[in-house]
């Protein structure tokens, strides 16, 4: 897959909004990346989670 196929979005969200971002991943993560994804921060940080969205995607 080229780079230009390869779109990458960094989305920035507060730890105590995270489970609604789980919600909306979860089909999309296997179970590394979503244990990677809960236990990133405590509840006062900031985490950022790295999407990428290849050329099967909309």
């Amino acid at each position: 897959m080229s780079v230009a196929a390869d779109r990458r979005f960094a989305v920035r969200a507060r730890a105590g909004s995270v489970s609604g971002l789980v919600k909306v991943l979860i089909a999309n993560l296997d179970d590394d990346s979503f244990g990677d994804l809960v236990t990133a921060n405590q509840a006062t940080q900031n985490i950022s989670v790295m999407i990428n969205a290849t050329t099967s995607c909309p």
